[in-house]
């Protein structure tokens, strides 16, 4: 899950395709395991508290 989200928090560059092929190899080889970690991601972050506004 750590591996997952260090690589979605890559800084994007027009030329890099590093995050998508290796997005891709996962998604090719362990469908199920990449989706549960994305989830686990979205919830963690949907979960965390936000900061109030002014």
């Amino acid at each position: 899950e750590e591996m997952v989200k260090m690589v979605l928090s890559r800084p994007y560059h027009q030329e890099d395709q590093f995050t998508t092929s290796i997005l891709r190899h996962w998604a090719a080889k362990h469908d199920d395991l990449l989706g549960e970690h994305i989830k686990a991601l979205l919830i963690k972050n949907n979960n965390m508290p936000r900061k109030r506004q002014r």
